[in-house]
């Protein structure tokens, strides 16, 4: 039940950002109308970050002290873009867009999870 959830939460909030990065203007968009695509692009995302990005952030390791871990913002960012030309779900138009996206997608799936968790695990 608990990664159904999870997955939920990565699934909204990617719509949530979408929707506030087009607000900026950027090319980040979601197809709403085709869920299950959705889900598996969340899913996909999720697996490419757990392991690529684990491993290209344990490679960036000493760079992202350097940097105050702004490093890994861009590997996130890469990431995102980079999945985002599956088609799978949601399309990310150039890389500002998928900064954007990468960064709002993280705050806001902090917060509804924050939000969804049970009252002991806060």
């Amino acid at each position: 039940m608990a990664l159904f959830l999870h997955w939920l939460v990565g699934a909204v909030a990617l719509v949530i950002s979408s929707l506030a990065a087009r607000g900026l203007g950027l090319n980040l968009t979601v197809d709403v109308d085709k869920p299950l695509t959705l889900f598996i692009g969340v899913a996909v995302l999720g697996l490419v970050n757990s392991t690529i990005g684990r491993i290209a952030k344990m490679v960036t390791l000493p760079l992202a002290c350097l940097t105050f871990g702004l490093a890994w913002v861009l590997i996130n960012a890469l990431l995102f873009w980079w999945v985002g030309t599956f088609g799978l779900g949601f399309k990310v138009g150039d890389f500002g867009a998928a900064l954007v996206g990468s960064v709002l997608m993280s705050v806001v799936g902090g917060a509804l999870r924050g939000l969804a968790a049970p009252e002991g695990k806060r």
